[in-house]
């Protein structure tokens, strides 16, 4: 009896420090079968036939020996069936060869193009009568009534261009400056043709405004009195907004005047954005390391509002010399105070 165990246990040791090898089949090409069974468990048990694993007697599975005339034999082969590959998500490209993407993530906020925000002022010391836009954040377009106000300059002025179209003799240049006068207080075209043809000077009239946007900023009250130059209102245009992102200074290589950029913000998960790079600041902050980037994105529908935060991602096209290439820019020139 124990001659029995003391030999089992000798071939059971043959078999884990020596695996059998595929066996000749009459089913084989040469030395390589055209089909061969393993053990799950123990991929290196190899059998021409099906059978049990010698290691663990869990049942033998088949694998194709030939998969796209590679030869088990060179190394390991991983063959999926078709519902296996749907399930893994295996994708395969055909190799091309291009220049690398470099990828900089940053971070900033949205905030007001500054080349669209405008102060309205006084151009003539009046008194407020009625304030039309009494609240801040309030939509305005062009030519609507900002204010009613008095002043008796203005009656003045309506005085002059009335007498100067009467009685100017023919005298254009004296009926022109006179309506050139009213024009330059902020009145439009309209206003003065209506002025004369209704051929009385009135001591109160409404002001409209000249652009569209939104009120920002409100300076004054309905009842104040104001002199010429005081400001009014801060009207942006917000069909324009700008990206002000920060980039680390080991960035700084990979970015360049005209690149576009892609940005994400926290009330439209999911959705991109696009911009342009307009401005790299000459000036490192020397607390944080970092160089403010601006963008420019156009907001036709205004979802993009001044203090959302974004994250934003720029690809650098890097050649063989590992500089940045820029293709679309090629031929082309760029204004060093307007680059976009």
């Amino acid at each position: 009896m124990a001659l029995a165990v003391v030999v089992a246990a000798f071939l059971v040791g043959r078999w884990t420090s020596n695996p059998p090898t595929v066996r000749d089949h009459p089913g084989t090409i040469g030395s390589v079968p055209t089909e061969i069974w393993t053990c799950s468990m123990h991929p290196q048990i190899h059998f021409s036939e099906p059978g049990k694993c010698p290691i663990c007697g869990m049942d033998l599975i088949s694998v194709n020996s030939s998969i796209d005339g590679l030869d088990p034999g060179d190394g390991a082969v991983l063959v999926l069936s078709e519902s296996e590959r749907a399930r893994a998500t295996v994708e395969t490209l055909p190799v091309k060869r291009w220049f690398p993407l470099k990828a900089v993530r940053m971070v900033g906020s949205v905030e007001f193009d500054e080349t669209r925000v405008r102060t309205l002022t006084a151009r003539f010391p009046a008194r407020l009568e009625r304030l039309f836009l009494d609240y801040t954040g309030v939509a305005v377009g062009k030519g609507d009534h900002l204010a009613r106000v008095y002043s008796p300059e203005l009656l003045t002025a309506q005085s002059e261009l009335l007498s100067s179209t009467r009685f100017a003799g023919g005298d254009r240049l004296l009926s022109d400056a006179a309506r050139r006068k009213m024009i330059l207080w902020g009145f439009s075209e309209e206003q003065v043709s209506a002025i004369i043809e209704r051929g009385v000077a009135t001591d109160q009239l409404e002001l409209d405004a000249p652009i569209e946007g939104i009120v920002i900023e409100k300076f004054v009250n309905e009842g104040d009195y104001v002199e010429t130059g005081t400001p009014l209102f801060s009207i942006a245009d917000l069909s324009t907004v700008w990206l002000m992102l920060r980039a680390f200074e080991s960035d700084l290589q990979w970015l360049h005047y005209g690149q576009e950029m892609e940005f994400e913000v926290e009330s439209f998960p999911g959705e991109r954005f696009q911009g342009q790079v307009v401005f790299i600041d000459p000036v490192l902050d020397d607390q944080t390391r970092t160089v403010g980037v601006r963008v420019v994105v156009p907001n036709p529908d205004g979802r993009l509002k001044p203090g959302m935060f974004a994250r934003a991602t720029v690809h650098s096209m890097v050649g063989s010399d590992g500089r940045v290439i820029a293709p679309e820019l090629a031929g082309k020139w760029i204004c060093p105070i307007r680059p976009g």
